[in-house]
């Protein structure tokens, strides 16, 4: 929730480095508390915006997701229907998809599968 001037309004006590923050980052072993990544991202405290209550400690990338969902239960289960449903639905243009590709990179090697000296292994 933005305050006056767009900053940012944490929970009393949960400000990085204080005792709040530190149970929150301790309990969640270093990780956004809904993506599980570590990354080296800053993790960012979260709060209900109804009571104000501190939730956990979220990567941006998920602090924003749940911000441009405004919270809203019913609208992230849709939104987590929607995607489930496209990827079941073209599960089998990717596994084929995925396939074309495994069968380009045969005979390559690993180590050169990329960049400019990628090139195929020599059989003789």
């Amino acid at each position: 929730m933005g305050s006056p001037g767009g900053r940012l309004q944490v929970p009393d006590g949960y400000n990085r480095g204080e005792h709040g923050f530190m149970v929150l980052l301790e309990a969640q072993g270093g990780r956004c508390a809904i993506c599980g990544d570590q990354q080296g991202m800053e993790l960012i405290p979260d709060h209900d915006h109804l009571s104000g209550r501190p939730r956990g400690l979220l990567c941006s990338p998920c602090n924003l997701g749940l911000g441009m969902m405004a919270d809203d239960p019913e609208r992230l289960r849709a939104a987590m229907i929607y995607v489930t449903t496209w990827r079941l639905s073209h599960a089998e243009q990717a596994t084929a998809q995925r396939e074309r590709r495994k069968a380009q990179r045969a005979g390559v090697k690993r180590s050169n599968l990329y960049g400019p000296n990628a090139r195929p292994v020599s059989s003789g």
